[in-house]
């Protein structure tokens, strides 16, 4: 199967606010409360405008939306957010998704918050070099091993 990816624009605005409403996806977030449509537009507005925040949406077939990864840049790390959606949950499209989706962010310090009952997510990014720095909330803090350059 071959992913594609594109930069978030509004014509997905419907499908990440599916996605994040989500029971699944929200049981794993750190805010796990249903967002409405018009909250999410607003949102979704302003993360168009903010420099720091990058969102690729993945798809395998034309207008098939399969996930996202977001991008948080802060100082100097970038936090990684990722959500599949159900149908294409377990067949191995994250581990791409995220190599994909670095890749194209084009940074080398990245960080992920990961609940600590999401067996599946622990192992995606411990498969990609991330490893557990601290425990608060029942959400783990990670960070990306860097590769040092000899």
């Amino acid at each position: 199967m071959l992913l594609k990816l594109e930069k978030a624009t509004k014509k997905h605005i419907e499908f990440l606010w599916n996605l994040r409403n989500d029971k699944d996806v929200r049981r794993q977030s750190l805010n796990k409360k249903k967002i409405k449509l018009t909250t999410h537009q607003k949102w979704f507005k302003r993360s168009q405008k903010n420099f720091f925040l990058k969102m690729y949406i993945f798809y395998l077939k034309k207008d098939e939306y399969i996930g996202y990864v977001r991008f948080a840049l802060k100082n100097l790390y970038t936090e990684t957010s990722i959500a599949l959606t159900k149908k294409y949950r377990g067949k191995n499209l994250s581990k791409n998704m995220l190599l994909l989706a670095e890749k194209k962010i084009g940074k080398k310090k990245f960080t992920a918050k990961v609940n600590c009952d999401n067996i599946k997510s622990i192992s995606l990014f411990k498969s990609l070099d991330y490893y557990i720095v601290s425990k608060k909330n029942n959400f783990y803090f990670m960070k990306k091993k860097t590769k040092k350059i000899n």
